[in-house]
């Protein structure tokens, strides 16, 4: 029996204003389903972020829709479900007719007491459910009692402990945290909804666990596998791998696992001065510049795209103001225009604004609310 963990595809991503379906379109295309076509596994597992928005562009539904056809058409078996970038009601579209195409979209409860015959192994799974909702669901198969006050983990010890034991090797799909499990260091927050990170041991009973959730591959326990993103989604100064994580069940109980490596489009993080940068040699994928430079250098994002034509972010954490010191600009800053403005005024002038001057800003934000 061999499977192949995958997840978080994040179709239809924006990045800094760049759709990246076509790039996406073009990694299916040449790289991921032509492994599985090599591979020819008897099951795929997507454990997650199948869109990155609850409601995705048409371009990325029609992406998926072309992937799933496909895979159908190479004869392989499909479990997919939502992670807490997707709308479970919008994925559970055709849900019913895709499973006797052998693509099982576990949208709601169906695997979560009825798992996945395969032979000797059975396939456990959990969309992404916030905690009132994996509660609710847990109340109405009459799993809580009445006097329950657990948190998140509770539930989960709850629900794990529906799932019987036997001869036959268990595994377990989910899109969730757990401890132990590092985040890409991207500068992004990771949201999933207030829920706490799991702990690894309450999964110790279970054969296999294929998680979704952390972008970056990774075995937080011994049975415990994150496939991370196929692809890079976000900057980072650090090179990941991606790829997919194989697993070959022998009939003997062995298991036995290789995470093979994909070839994708490069998210690059350069730094240097202004002049190092434009001396320097070009690169034609994206990338996001980190100038050193302390003063500021005018057209710096226009004059640098013309040597890196992908070029999408441009951050200056060196520069200083007339005063000589580098200003700090605080979280709650950013949601203040009229703040901002005195900053950068102050940053560059060495002056705060005029009454005038603020009176235009105000006019001018105050026409943005209303439109």
């Amino acid at each position: 029996m061999r499977i192949v963990h995958t997840a978080d595809w994040h179709l239809g991503k924006l990045l800094y204003g760049v759709h990246l379906t076509a790039e996406q379109a073009r990694f299916f295309e040449t790289e991921f389903c032509p492994l599985l076509r090599d591979l020819r596994p008897d099951l795929l597992v997507v454990a997650g972020d199948v869109f990155d928005r609850s409601v995705p562009p048409a371009e990325a539904v029609q992406l998926l829709s072309e992937i799933l056809t496909r895979l159908h058409a190479e004869g392989i078996r499909v479990l997919l479900l939502p992670g807490n970038h997707d709308s479970r009601e919008r994925l559970a579209f055709g849900r019913d007719l895709l499973s006797r195409l052998g693509i099982h979209l576990v949208t709601g409860e169906d695997l979560l007491f009825s798992p996945l015959d395969l032979g000797d192994i059975r396939v456990y799974g959990v969309p992404h459910l916030p905690p009132l909702v994996l509660r609710e669901v847990l109340e109405s198969r009459g799993l809580l009692p009445a006097e329950f006050s657990g948190g998140f983990g509770d539930l989960w010890r709850v629900l794990l402990q529906g799932i019987p034991s036997g001869k036959e090797r268990r595994i377990l799909v989910a899109h969730i945290l757990v401890e132990g499990g590092e985040r890409e260091e991207t500068g992004e927050e990771l949201w999933v909804g207030g829920e706490e990170a799991l702990p690894a041991e309450i999964f110790a009973s279970l054969d296999l666990v294929l998680l979704g959730h952390l972008h970056r591959p990774q075995q937080p326990a011994p049975n415990i596998f994150y496939a991370g993103s196929p692809y890079p989604l976000s900057f980072s100064e650090k090179v990941i791998p991606r790829g997919v994580w194989v697993f070959e069940f022998s009939g003997e109980g062995g298991l036995s696992r290789e995470f093979i490596s994909l070839s994708s489009w490069e998210l690059r993080v350069l730094r240097g001065t202004f002049a190092e940068l434009l001396r320097g040699p070009g690169y034609p994928g994206y990338v996001k510049v980190i100038l050193e430079d302390e003063t500021p250098i005018p057209q710096a994002f226009e004059r640098l795209k013309k040597v890196f034509p992908g070029l999408l972010a441009l951050e200056t954490p060196a520069l200083r103001g007339l005063t000589g010191e580098i200003r700090r600009i605080e979280k709650g800053d950013l949601h203040d225009p009229l703040r901002l403005f005195r900053l950068f005024l102050q940053e560059i002038e060495g002056r705060p604004p005029t009454a005038e001057e603020e009176g235009l800003l105000r006019e001018a934000l105050s026409r943005l609310a209303s439109t």
